[in-house]
C-alpha cells in the first residue's frame, strides 16, 4: 500500500503542470473562469461606488444626489453615513 501511495505522489509531483493546465482548461470550458472575472469586476465597481459615496458624504452632499450619482440605494448611503 505504501509503495502505491509513493508512486501516486511521484506521478502527481512530476505532472503537476499538466494537471494544473487541465484544471484551468476545464474551468475555462465550463465558464467558471469568466464567471469569476465578472464577479470580481462587479465587486470592484461596487467598492468604487461606495468610496465615491463616502467622499460625497464627507463633503456634506445631499443623500438624494449621492444616490443618483452612485446608483446606491439611500438606505445603504445612510449606513455609510453612520460609519463615517
Amino acid at each position: 500500500m505504501e509503495k502505491t501511495f509513493d508512486e501516486i505522489k511521484k506521478y502527481v509531483l512530476e505532472n503537476i503542470d499538466v494537471l494544473m493546465y487541465y484544471d484551468r482548461d476545464k474551468l475555462l470550458k465550463e465558464g467558471a473562469y469568466d464567471d469569476g472575472l465578472a464577479h470580481g469586476k462587479e465587486e470592484g465597481i461596487k467598492e468604487n461606488k461606495i468610496e465615491i459615496a463616502k467622499k460625497m458624504l464627507e463633503e456634506k452632499m445631499d443623500l438624494k444626489i449621492i444616490s443618483k450619482v452612485t446608483g446606491l440605494p439611500k438606505e445603504e448611503i445612510k449606513t455609510l453615513q453612520g460609519a463615517i
